[in-house]
């Protein structure tokens, strides 16, 4: 089994200058999405995040329990969430009480890390319904767009928690949706720089992949586990608040992990907040457009 890249090694493409001592003093956040794909009703960005010395021993850890993974069970080389619960892949032939287990044992990991994390998901019917393509769209995005945007906002509010000034991201590597990516960080790093603001500061965006990132691992059985709920939520199966999955339900009751959802009457709230107001909608489009050009 290949070793793992360690956050130092990674360094030299998530940090501005190369260096690997500016690390110390900023958290690094990893997202991966879920219901991406144009038939999903939900579509979700989740990530965790830490500091060095979270993730090294997250790294410590994972790496230790992929090597061991479930009782009789060969090491593994990666996790997919996906794969492990319908059994699929590296998970094929193990039968429920191992991959429950897995999934058991590497969701304690990121709980024993104390790991913070963050989800938003986005119910798409909705959303297209009230920000149909056009102008709206060009400034608010997608679903999954929005999806983005919040993370941002979300990301900065709950780091302002920890004391930390710098944040450094790394979102799971999808090539279509990088331009976006990278201009909705500029809006933001554009807005921290002009303002002068005292929140802490995005001073880098990176793209990596879960084989070669343990931290992506992480974020990818975090997403897949908000996908499921939200799902429930959408389709009324369960109450937004009425967690019935084990995992989820332990993250979120560490309080450091949190789950905020759009559906129908959110996103009729925020379109509702900018009716009156299409010069600012359409100075974001505009703004959007050009640094997406």
């Amino acid at each position: 089994m290949s070793a793992p890249v360690s956050m130092m090694d990674f360094a030299g493409i998530v940090l501005p200058s190369g260096r690997t001592d500016g690390i110390l003093c900023m958290l690094e956040a990893y997202f991966d999405d879920s219901g991406t794909h144009e038939d999903s009703d939900v579509v979700l960005w989740a990530g965790l995040f830490g500091n060095r010395y979270q993730w090294e021993m997250f790294n410590q850890l994972w790496s230790q329990k992929l090597a061991d993974p479930s009782p009789g069970k060969p090491a593994i080389n990666q996790f997919h969430m996906y794969d492990c619960y319908n059994s699929y892949g590296k998970f094929l032939g193990w039968r429920r009480e191992a991959t429950d287990f897995l999934a058991h044992e590497l969701t304690q990991i990121i709980l024993r890390t104390m790991l913070r994390g963050y989800a938003i998901a986005v119910s798409r019917k909705d959303w297209d319904r009230a920000f149909p393509p056009g102008r709206w769209r060009e400034a608010f995005g997608d679903a999954e767009g929005i999806c983005l945007r919040n993370v941002y906002l979300q990301l900065i509010e709950q780091v302002k928690q920890t004391g930390e000034s710098q944040i450094a991201i790394i979102f799971d590597r999808r090539p279509h949706r990088e331009r976006e990516n990278r201009a909705v960080f500029d809006v933001f790093d554009r807005y921290q720089k002009q303002e002068n603001t005292t929140d802490p500061r995005l001073v880098s965006i990176a793209f990596g992949l879960a084989s070669e990132l343990l931290p992506l691992q992480a974020a990818d059985l975090f997403a897949w586990e908000c996908y499921q709920h939200a799902n429930d939520v959408i389709h009324s199966r369960t109450r937004r608040f009425a967690i019935k999955r084990k995992n989820l339900a332990s993250l979120i009751a560490s309080k450091r992990i949190a789950l905020g959802m759009a559906d129908g009457e959110a996103i009729s709230q925020m379109r509702a907040a900018f009716a009156g107001d299409e010069a600012s909608v359409e100075q974001i489009a505009k703004h959007m457009k050009a640094v997406m050009s």
